[in-house]
């Protein structure tokens, strides 16, 4: 058997839902497993302030990085493991060079950007090895070979690629694992002992995978890779969801699951059997991510009996033309019926509608705000578009002059900081904000207000370029005043965590240094002492001194303080 190996897994703000994949995976084979999770509730277009960069919240994220660095030291790593999206590839690259400057461990990257972009992120001098495709099981053999490519030998591990002596050794695009079953559930305790409120709600997905192509979308750029090699949709059995729901019970007793599929209820016979079983072998209220194109009569109708209580779906746009450009698979009369039927079963829902997709005009959100006016979906979340590394979408930009070629380079380097909660890549996104408004207030307004601004320019009249007013504002009343809107509230105690989080680890920050501090003003005092006198003169006890964590007992002479210092180690030097 392999030496066991430690392993470090980072992560930023929540959960990774495939960071507990891949931990729990790599403990199955006997390894050790740390979660060092970063907090940034700046980075939260939802409640990101001002001073974001106000020198105290600069000497915070000090003391956090501080500590969580300390801790990395302490555990020794062989191996660190970053999860990149391409909205933190910069800050994985800063926290990963870090990290390698104060330990031996060897960095790895994995992810939707490092897929997307192989070739770009090889090159960087803070990252060892690269894992493409979904990567458990050759996280797996990478540890089991670490040793001997440390020693020079070559692996050839497939979706592993390294490189060495200035050569790049590229081993395929990876896998996409067919037997999702045989997975070890994910380690949601990592998770939980940093921020314990998570446990709320569990979330589970019970397919991997999307069988649409949306040119905005990371699965355009993921299914042509992977179908080839077998399924890119794959479902997780009933049997298998439902041990995994009985296990997360007794475990964590969650109030809420959610469902973070891409396609949730993608069949039929599937969910007639899971709905069947639910309610009767776990009943807990539950959540999912779904398209409309799924959502008939009778699904929603057995889901909702299962206990379903929230529903996110996707529509993006009404413009056929649109849609057509950007791929959506749902016609009109697909949501009509998915909202008719969400409407009539009771069940909350919320729909994701998208600004800033090149061609559509006002005319193009006159017509969405009146159809969602008319259906009255219970929050409409407005995304806006930003392009992200090698999606389809960025040629026709580039067609459209949106993109320059010089662009590229900061999309795929992780450079492009447009949100795509507020204003994302759309160049006239100014002429957008009165709908963007309108759409996060509508289920707030009568039907009649809503009516009248639909007449042209009339939007603007409410535009306003204040996220907390136009969005944060209305999603924060849904989350009080509907009681199924769970997630929402789930995202407010997130955040309030976050924040407790960071008093904690400041905290134990401020204290180190001060013990640090105060052991070396000790050690000055005993240097500069010519000699201890006798301790049969008369000694009183003087003021607590933090040394070592003890009282400091020593004597007063001439108005100095003499005595000894107790050397110990906490892993941050000699004090």
């Amino acid at each position: 058997m392999p030496v066991s190996k430690r392993v470090t897994f980072i992560y930023r703000n929540y959960e990774g839902l495939g960071i507990g994949y891949l931990a729990s995976y790599v403990r199955s084979l006997g390894h050790k497993v740390q979660l060092v999770l970063y907090p940034d509730p700046w980075a939260d277009t939802y409640i990101k302030q001002k001073d974001k960069d106000s020198p105290m919240t600069g000497r915070l994220r000090t003391r956090v990085d501080r500590e969580l660095l300390r801790e990395i030291v302490e555990f020794d790593p062989h191996l660190v493991c970053f999860s990149t999206v391409t909205d933190d590839y910069q800050w994985c690259s800063a926290t990963a060079a870090l990290i390698k400057a104060h330990t031996t461990a060897r960095v790895i990257f994995g992810g939707i950007h490092v897929s997307s972009v192989p070739e770009r992120v090889i090159q960087n001098p803070a990252v060892d090895f690269l894992g493409l495709g979904e990567g458990e099981r050759a996280l797996g053999t990478l540890l089991e070979g670490l040793d001997d490519w440390q020693s020079g030998a070559e692996l050839a591990i497939p979706g592993i690629w390294y490189r060495r002596g200035g050569e790049v050794h590229a081993h395929g695009h990876g896998e996409a694992i067919q037997d999702l079953d045989n997975l070890p559930f994910p380690a949601k305790d990592l998770f939980y002992d940093r921020l314990p409120g998570l446990s709320r709600t569990y979330t589970i997905m019970s397919s991997r995978g999307c069988p649409y192509q949306c040119t905005y979308c990371y699965n355009s750029v993921m299914l042509p890779l992977f179908r080839k090699d077998g399924k890119w949709m794959r479902q997780r059995s009933v049997d298998n969801v439902l041990d995994e729901l009985k296990w997360a019970v007794r475990q964590f007793h969650p109030r809420h699951f959610l469902f973070f599929d891409d396609v949730f209820a993608s069949s039929a016979k599937w969910v007639a059997d899971f709905s069947e079983r639910y309610k009767r072998e776990v009943d807990v209220p539950f959540a999912l991510v779904t398209e409309a194109v799924v959502l008939k009569d009778e699904v929603v109708a057995q889901l909702k009996s299962a206990g379903l209580v929230n529903v996110q779906l996707g529509v993006q746009t009404l413009n056929e033309d649109s849609k057509e450009r950007i791929s959506r698979p749902e016609s009109r009369s697909q949501l009509e019926r998915a909202f008719t039927a969400l409407n009539k079963y009771g069940v909350h829902y919320q729909i994701d509608h998208m600004l800033g997709i090149p061609g559509e005009s006002d005319a193009d959100q006159r017509q969405a705000l009146e159809f969602y006016n008319q259906y009255r979906p219970d929050i409409v979340s407005v995304f806006w578009l930003k392009y992200y590394p090698k999606l389809p979408i960025i040629s026709f930009a580039m067609e459209k002059g949106i993109l320059q070629p010089s662009d590229i380079e900061d999309i795929e380097e992780g450079r492009n900081e447009a949100s795509y909660l507020f204003g994302g890549n759309a160049p006239d996104f100014k002429s957008w904000l009165g709908y963007n408004a309108l759409f996060g207030w509508l289920n707030f307004l009568p039907r009649m207000v809503v009516k009248f601004f639909l007449p042209r320019h009339r939007a603007q009249w409410v535009a306003t370029s204040s996220f907390f007013f136009s969005s944060s504002l209305p999603r924060l009343l849904a989350t009080v005043f509907r009681r199924p809107d769970f997630r929402g509230r789930d995202h407010v105690r997130r955040t309030v965590q976050q924040l407790v989080y960071i008093g904690k680890l400041s905290w134990r920050d401020w204290l180190r240094q001060r013990r640090l501090s105060g052991r070396a003003a000790a050690q000055t005092l005993v240097k500069e002492a010519p000699s201890l006198p006798p301790m049969s003169t008369t000694t009183a006890p003087v003021e607590r001194m933090p040394v070592s964590g003890r009282p400091y007992l020593g004597r007063r002479s001439g108005g100095k303080v003499y005595g000894a210092v107790e050397t110990r180690s906490f892993g941050d030097g000699p004090q």
